[in-house]
């Protein structure tokens, strides 16, 4: 795992605990006896169909129909999505959940939980739900439920509309039924105010980090009710906690990779200026990539408002100004204006910046544009199967920062398989007025040129494809190109490319450096060679912590601790003498002396709460450790296995068993990390964007097919369709940072069994030195390896 924040989702990647993520989540809900009998009411028989409302996940609001029996009772499923409505049984607790299903488990399937409630009736909950446990991502307020089908006194204003085929209301019940909530109800569920900063894509391209956001009416400061996020890496780095005290939001993209930060504010609340302060190094979106938009609660649609942000005298700070929330076409352009800058040290001192506009021309917005590609029939009239679908602006193949499409299969079906990293299929399904299509979101001013889409063979191929585009300001969709009509007696798979409307075999596309390109005097140390682009925070002078003023000293009360010539490693007393033995000497086995008193040199960047040095921590897992228990942070901080500059965590059992190979991989794929970072703050910078080139050059390596599994698509007639063997990435592909870790752990020898990599002839070191010499040379020049 890279040099990620701890908590940060991905921390427990080889993280062996013998439990399902689902079973984690569960073991976590107080005990009733903690909490007292909380039985809420429930209809008196099996319900068709409910309707979730007012939960502050707007998208968990909606209606739930009749899925698989889980638990023993009848589950319900929120149409078009697999956001689920079940009970489960944990150790004799019955806990009712609304819950999305990474796949069709009836036990330790749930991948994102929002909310439960103890209960053990046979039917849902209609109140009491919570949010209370560690794991929960929803927000307040909590859901309630309505029975779609219940009595007339409880629901006075549903109504029945008759039907003119009375046969298919078996088949979709919430096609005879209208619900209106009663005006009471409307009244009690007032319309808040919800705005946010979103962007689709940042310079590093996975995190956002966000120093503060401030909103004003007029030039009063306001405070959301609560704050509103996509994600972030942890306890420590939430949206909350972008408030100008010091803190930051480490933002995370959600699951439709889209970044996003904001608050929502009472009824009739008027926001008419927002101001972002984002932090240094690559976490950066930037003014263009940014915009303003809004929603209220209850409607569930979030709209662009018009106009942009405006960088201040402090390139990090940028300020947005607008007439009215409720009016999103008249702004204000704040860099029209004669008014002093916004200092860098906090952004509600925005308001003095700001605090005499008045209106001005009105900007252009900039808005994303969407590109997709649509058929109005498929040879077999109801499915389209597409296993990969590439843009292209020119020569480069640019990706959507969202996929969009009219539907799909379910669960493992979706739009964003036809990324064709990821080897997995689009089974498309047709939307309510019978049109296929999938496509993606782009940023502003991004002009598509060609388009590669690769379709399945048999009978679930398009007649006629169109190239579409459209702005989000209108919502029109118009034909770019439209490819000719297809032979329907051809049944072999395909490619179609929608430039000249031959076939074209996707070839591997160059990797391209981002971010501007640093001086020598902004470095650390100088680099061996000329930088190609912006690299890691841990090698610019300015965005690191000061030096301390005494040495680092480990606590005695909770560690055992060695210093290996300059390297600190520090084992917690739970895991006993022994495991810093161990530990020692695997450590000076591998990084030779010189690295070492480099270690115990390095300075953290200013995001991370530890100024430095960067050592190695290991944690009991016996006893649970979490990185958060450690006298360093005391937050609470959740993972026990990845690095967090500058803390290198790594287990007790990886020098019993080994974790995700063979004993003290899991040490050394970690160790590697700070020793990534280490040298491209001492030794070379250069060293950056060395790595990188060699992950762009060597991951398709690491791509092989897992012939234990095979690729069936169900369909809704009980047909199937046999797609082949599954393919896949083994971990090394991920990212620049995983690479490195992972090749030196094939190096020194710990991934000799491991299956994927074995599929790859990437096992071994000599398979290594074989297959990319240039890699164990790197390798070589700064470890200790082993004679192959």
């Amino acid at each position: 795992m890279s040099d990620r924040k701890v908590g940060e989702a991905g921390i427990g990647k080889i993280d062996s605990e013998g439990s399902a993520s689902g079973d984690k989540f569960r073991v976590a809900v107080p005990p009733k006896s903690a909490i007292g009998p909380r039985v809420a009411p429930t209809p008196a028989s099996i319900t068709r169909a409910y309707v979730i409302q007012g939960a502050g996940c707007l998208f968990v609001n909606g209606h739930y129909e009749k899925a698989q029996v889980v638990d023993g009772v009848q589950s319900y499923r929120k149409i078009g999505t697999n956001i689920m409505l079940h009970r489960y049984n944990n150790s004799g607790i019955r806990v009712w959940w609304i819950a999305e299903w990474a796949g069709v488990k009836k036990s330790g399937g749930d991948v994102v939980y929002y909310y439960f409630s103890l209960s053990s009736s046979r039917h849902p909950p209609l109140t009491d739900w919570r949010l209370d446990s560690p794991e929960c991502k929803g927000v307040r307020p909590t859901p309630t439920i309505l029975p779609h089908e219940t009595q007339a006194n409880l629901y006075p204003n549903v109504k029945t509309i008759p039907m003119s085929n009375p046969a298919s209301t078996s088949k979709s019940f919430h096609s005879s039924i209208r619900l209106q909530p009663s005006k009471d109800l409307q009244q009690r569920e007032q319309e808040t105010i919800c705005l946010r900063v979103a962007c689709s894509r940042t310079d590093s391209g996975w995190a956002w980090d966000v120093l503060e956001i401030a909103f004003f009416s007029g030039s009063q400061s306001v405070k959301p009710l609560r704050y509103i996020e996509s994600g972030n890496a942890g306890p420590g780095y939430n949206a909350r906690d972008a408030n100008g005290s010091g803190g930051m939001w480490g933002g995370r993209m959600d699951q439709n990779k889209k970044f996003y930060i904001g608050g929502e504010f009472a009824p009739g609340t008027v926001i008419n200026r927002v101001v972002i302060r984002e932090g240094e190094g690559k976490h950066r979106a930037g003014a263009p990539r940014m915009r303003l938009e809004k929603a209220t609660r209850g409607k569930g649609v979030w709209r662009t408002v018009a106009g942009e942000f405006i960088a201040q005298e402090n390139d990090n700070t940028y300020c947005f100004a607008f007439s009215d929330a409720n009016d999103t076409k008249a702004i204000l352009n704040p860099s029209a204006l004669s008014a002093p800058t916004v200092s860098a040290v906090s952004a509600v001192s925005a308001v003095s910046a700001v605090s005499a506009m008045s209106a001005v021309s009105l900007p252009q917005p900039r808005l994303p544009v969407f590109y997709r590609i649509s058929c109005s029939k498929t040879k077999s009239g109801w499915a389209w199967d597409v296993h990969s679908l590439e843009f292209y602006s020119g020569m480069k193949r640019v990706k959507p920062s969202r996929y969009i499409e009219s539907g799909n299969a379910g669960m493992g079906w979706d739009a964003k398989n036809v990324d064709s990293d990821n080897g997995g299929w689009w089974g498309g399904r047709q939307d309510g007025l019978g049109r296929f299509y999938i496509g993606g979101e782009f940023d502003p001013g991004t002009e598509i040129t060609k388009v590669i889409i690769k379709e399945g063979g048999g009978q679930h191929k398009a007649l006629r494809m169109r190239l579409e585009k459209a702005t989000e300001d209108n919502g029109e969709w118009k034909v770019v190109r439209e490819g000719k009509q297809r032979d329907v007696k051809s049944e072999a798979a395909s490619t179609s490319n929608l430039a000249n409307g031959g076939k074209l075999q996707c070839q591997p596309v160059e990797y391209k450096y981002i971010g501007p390109i640093p001086s020598d005097t902004e470095l650390v140390s100088k680099p061996s060679q000329k930088l190609k682009s912006q690299i890691h925070d841990v090698c610019y002078k300015s965005r690191l912590h000061a030096r301390r003023k005494t040495p680092f000293v480990p606590d005695g009360k909770f560690y055992y601790a060695e210093n290996c010539e300059g390297l600190w490693v520090c084992v917690s007393k739970a895991c006993g003498k022994s495991t810093l033995t161990k530990t020692c000497k695997f450590v000076r086995a591998r990084i030779e002396q010189a690295q070492r008193r480099l270690w115990g040199e390095f300075r953290s960047p200013k995001w991370s709460k530890d100024p430095g040095p960067m050592r190695i921590i290991v944690l009991d897992n016996r006893t649970n450790e979490q990185a958060g228990c450690i006298p360093e942070l005391k937050d609470g901080s959740r993972g026990r296995n990845g690095t967090a500059c500058p803390f290198v965590f790594t287990s007790r059992e990886d020098f019993e068993h080994g974790v995700g190979g063979r004993v003290g991989s899991l040490t050394n794929h970690e160790m590697t990390h700070g020793s990534d970072m280490v040298i491209r703050q001492l030794v070379d910078p250069y060293f950056d964007n060395q790595v990188t080139t060699l992950w762009a050059a060597y991951c398709e390596k690491f791509r092989f097919r897992d012939n234990s599994t095979r690729v069936t698509a169900l369909f809704d007639d009980g047909s199937q369709v046999d797609l082949g063997w599954k393919e896949r990435y083994c971990y090394a592909a991920h990212n620049r940072d995983e690479f490195l870790a992972e090749c030196h752990n094939v190096a020194q020898g710990l991934m000799i069994g491991v299956r994927e990599y074995e599929l790859c002839n990437l096992s071994t070191p000599e398979q290594l030195i074989l297959e990319m010499p240039d890699v164990w040379n790197l390798l070589h020049s700064h470890f200790n390896l082993p004679k192959a």
